[in-house]
């Protein structure tokens, strides 16, 4: 692990880059250096490639939402509400697209076309012309 980033292995064996806050950063690197496991990676398993497989990390969310009292959800879960929030506070398509490893910007503009359609509406209500105005044929 970089200082400020992360690599993820996903589906097909593709890396992906993400980058990290720096209290994330450090937090991930104080478990690395605490925990029993000498692996380099994050969540490590007894299989050929030397990292867990999805189906024990999903197990393993699901008890700990169970136990922390939330609605459980999965890491892909994860992933959409990453991708969501940064556009709703104004991320760029592209670099959310980069980060969550897609081959193109209309794939990214395909799967999160909700929140850019969602914003269309509060935008177009918010700086409308004649929202809040009397109406041109309403005279003076």
């Amino acid at each position: 692990m970089d200082a400020l980033e992360l690599r993820v292995v996903g589906k097909g064996g593709k890396l992906r880059v993400v980058p990290l806050l720096p209290e994330i950063a450090v937090a991930l690197r104080e478990y690395m250096e605490k925990r029993p496991s000498d692996s380099p990676f994050l969540f490590p398993g007894k299989t050929g490639t030397g990292y867990a497989e999805i189906y024990n990390i999903e197990k393993t969310l699901k008890r700990a939402c169970v136990r922390a009292g939330v609605e459980p959800f999965t890491p892909h879960g994860l992933r959409h509400f990453y991708a969501t929030e940064m556009l709703k506070k104004g991320a760029k398509l592209e670099v959310v697209g980069r980060i969550l490893g897609h081959s193109s910007i209309g794939i990214t503009a395909d799967i999160y076309r909700h929140v850019r359609t969602g914003e269309m509406h509060l935008e177009a209500e918010r700086f409308a012309p004649l929202n809040g105005s009397k109406w041109p044929c309403e005279g003076a």
